[in-house]
């Protein structure tokens, strides 16, 4: 509640029980007993539990003399003659009552923090109240713009909550250390930092918090700052899509501040983004523009995938002999001629002239020995270091440079490449401007290529124009299998390229591909799940449905005649077919009829449109059966045609 004059503004944050008012804030007896009287006739009158007291004159006192910790002024003065509105909120009534008391009786000169309410509640009601401020908290409001208030480290105080468009901050002066702010209207909170564990204590628009002290720091003090607080357009637009992206570019934020000037809404805007990115631009996936850029090493195949080749985009060589993933692996180091070989798993990565430790001790390297490598820095002349005598001892040469010159045996493949025009490669140069590795962006054409056996278990180097020396290091092979356009053998090619440890590259189907699964023509074609097996009927509609994902005819073959070649049903150790007819006359002879039904009831019925059964050794028709063919036999009144024993449904 506020009340104005032209030379006087008042407003107060204390709320009081009458009772409590009068205790805390009577001028004189009289005053004591003109309020006891008065609140026992509101309270016989109007029954309320809580009142607030508006429209009211003020009169200008001169106020008290202030504290370090409370500003004070004197309370608001009721002249003589002057109404009240009362508004009840149990009953909702409003009260009209003129006051007829001198107003030098009524001054309430209570100590209240500025820029509050003042309201007044009967001494029957609830205390339901704001808290009041314990005499040690300091009430502060935010400064004006480009100004600030000191503050005391170790005292409590009390802040208001900015207004729309304000900032304020509150910071740690000796190293402009934030613990807290409030913006537009919003309550404080913390910051991040050093106080991030300050708590505020917010209620209705003020929000009390301890100030920290380290005693550390002498004369520490805190400083609450007023700032203005504004974001243009383009900036506001710029942090929604920080927001909504993974990153967004200058072309992004150009096209959105299209047609917006400085009074524009942006809200429809980004409403109507949000729509096209959901109904109109199509999914990505940062996995698919992961593995398009990625050249991970692969020294052997794995069940993720073959290597690639040395000759194919993508492939990555190196200048230095030694990677990390080499560390805790032998590096055998032999003499060869004037100079020394350094290899690794048997195959020699490079040769150099004289060893020597940085720590000035001897490398005897008179006799062939084979040593551990204990550190490895990715460039050339980096950290590279073995385990001598018990401890990790670092070479002077670093990580050394890959040469061959002098090698005995030669390695196998040494490709030539031209590295004049660097268009045609990713490359990472080291401070003198050679070369440290290199990814081709495009294929090699090189009689050499073909000849390369795969999985690669040799070194494949590369002697590059600028006089360079690389070695190859095989990655995993990147192959394409999308939704759209899933591999046509599942991976099988790779299966049989690693003998078996890569694994299919299809999946089951699931309700993200079930739209878009493709029937595999491939005669490798690899399954995920290993061996299918199962029973399939090829009735009509399986066919049919055959024909709808192949678009290709499916041709059933029946009917075959049963030829002299073919072997005979009533022939001991083989198998015989037949088929349900509609009608037919039994051709064979009693026993013969026995033998046949007995071994149809109880035959292999997976197909119920076709009975396989197997003749025992010891199990022998009549005698006068046993060469016939397209025998003819009831069983339980269905009966039995012996036919072919291929018949067969063709794609």
């Amino acid at each position: 509640m506020g009340a104005n004059n032209n030379d006087f503004q008042f407003e107060s944050s204390l709320s009081v029980t009458f009772w409590h008012s009068l205790f805390l804030c009577y001028r004189s007896a009289t005053d004591f007993f003109i309020f006891v009287f008065f609140d026992l006739v509101w309270r016989a009158k109007s029954r309320i539990n809580k009142c607030e007291v508006s429209n009211f004159s003020l009169v200008k006192l001169p106020p008290q003399e202030t504290s370090e910790k409370t500003h004070t002024t004197r309370g608001p003065q009721l002249q003589a003659g002057a109404t009240l509105n009362c508004k009840c909120h149990r009953n909702h009534i409003n009260i009209e009552m003129t006051w007829y008391l001198p107003a030098i009786l009524l001054i309430l000169s209570c100590e209240t923090a500025a820029h509050g309410r003042v309201s007044a509640t009967p001494m029957g009601s609830k205390r339901r109240h704001m808290r009041s401020l314990d005499s040690s908290t300091t009430s502060y409001k935010c400064p004006p713009v480009g100004s600030s208030i000191s503050v005391k480290s170790g005292t409590k105080i009390r802040i208001e909550n900015t207004r729309e468009g304000e900032l304020c901050t509150l910071t740690e002066s000796s190293k402009s250390v934030p613990i807290g702010r409030s913006y537009n209207g919003i309550s404080w909170e913390r910051s991040a930092g050093p106080y991030l564990s300050l708590h505020y204590s917010c209620e209705g628009s003020f929000c009390e918090v301890t100030i920290p002290e380290d005693s550390s720091i002498p004369n520490q003090t805190f400083h609450l700052n007023g700032l203005s607080w504004q974001l243009s357009k383009r900036d506001e637009a710029a942090r929604f899509l920080e927001q909504t992206t993974f990153g967004t570019t200058k072309e992004a934020l150009d096209e959105m501040m299209e047609g917006i000037d400085d009074g524009t809404n942006l809200m429809p805007k980004f409403n109507t983004w949000v729509e096209n990115q959901i109904n109109e631009v199509s999914a990505s996936s940062h996995r698919s523009f992961y593995r398009r850029y990625a050249s991970s090493r692969l020294e052997h195949p794995s069940r993720e995938g073959e290597q690639s080749r040395p000759c194919e985009v993508g492939a990555r060589f190196r200048w230095y002999s030694f990677t990390f993933s080499d560390r805790f692996r032998e590096v055998k180091i032999e003499k060869m001629g004037s100079r020394y070989a350094l290899s690794v798993g048997g195959e020699i990565r490079t040769i150099v002239g004289n060893l020597y430790f940085e720590s000035g001790k001897h490398f005897d390297h008179t006799k062939e020995e084979s040593f551990k490598i204990c550190k490895a820095e990715e460039k050339v002349h980096g950290l590279f270091a073995i385990y001598y005598n018990g401890n990790c001892e670092k070479f002077k040469i670093g990580n050394p440079a890959i040469r061959i010159y002098g090698m005995s045996p030669q390695p196998n493949y040494v490709l030539d490449i031209d590295v004049s025009n660097r268009d045609g490669f990713v490359i990472d140069l080291n401070n003198e401007e050679q070369i440290e590795t290199m990814i081709l962006k495009n294929s090699i054409n090189s009689g050499l290529c073909g000849s390369i056996k795969y999985p690669i278990d040799k070194g494949v180097y590369a002697k590059l124009s600028n006089k360079q020396f690389m070695i190859f290091e095989p990655g995993i092979k990147l192959v394409g299998n999308k939704t759209l356009k899933p591999m046509g053998d599942g991976g099988g090619q790779s299966v049989i390229n690693t003998n078996g440890v890569a694994q299919c590259a299809n999946v089951e189907r699931t309700f993200l591909n079930e739209q878009h699964c493709k029937l595999s023509d491939s005669s490798i074609a690899c399954a995920p799940y290993g061996k299918l097996e199962g029973t399939l009927t090829l009735s009509p509609g399986v066919l049919k449905i055959f024909y709808e994902l192949t678009g290709r005819p499916v041709y059933a073959v029946t009917g075959l005649r049963l030829e002299d070649d073919n072997t005979v049903p009533c022939t001991p150790g083989e198998w015989s077919s037949w088929i349900k007819v509609n009608s037919c006359a039994e051709n064979v002879e009693e026993n013969t009829s026995s033998l046949i039904g007995s071994l149809l009831r109880h035959g292999r019925n997976e197909n119920p449109n076709v009975k396989e059964i197997y003749l025992q050794d010891l199990e022998t028709c009549h005698w006068k059966d046993r060469n016939k063919r397209e025998l003819y036999v009831k069983v339980n009144g269905q009966c039995y045609k012996n036919v072919h024993p291929v018949s067969f449904y063709d794609l």
